[in-house]
């Protein structure tokens, strides 16, 4: 399981977070809420998919804990860079059982969907 990745874009801060907006409801998933982080560039997307959202929160509300799933785009102007941890690997957080699959594959989304952005040179820890 991959732990966090980091993408560099070669785009503002602005057209990163705009294309990923796209990118990700064009996969299905849904930012919930945009975060401006400090006034320098730096926006924390929350993303989730209703479906996978439900799914987890049905089988134990204690996975709500681990979504939506943090992505963070920081830049200076002429390039951003994308970063994404899986939540329960880097966080020591361990999903309720029964809810473990559906974040996985909510993870595993974003992060395919991240993979897919143009003009980007993906850095992935194990």
């Amino acid at each position: 399981m991959t732990t966090k990745c980091t993408w560099e874009i070669n785009a503002s801060v602005e057209r990163c977070v705009a294309s990923l907006r796209r990118a990700l409801l064009a996969d299905g998933l849904t930012v919930v809420d945009a975060v401006n982080i400090s006034g320098n560039g730096c926006v924390a997307l929350l993303v989730d998919s209703a479906d996978l959202l439900f799914e987890a929160v049905a089988l134990d509300r204690g996975a709500a804990v681990l979504v939506p799933v943090h992505v963070v785009v920081m830049g200076d102007g002429h390039s951003s860079r994308v970063h994404w941890a899986n939540p329960m690997t880097v966080s020591g957080l361990r999903a309720p059982a029964p809810a473990r699959a559906p974040i996985e594959r909510l993870c595993a989304r974003v992060r395919q969907t991240l993979s897919k952005l143009p003009d980007n040179t993906e850095t992935t820890v194990h």
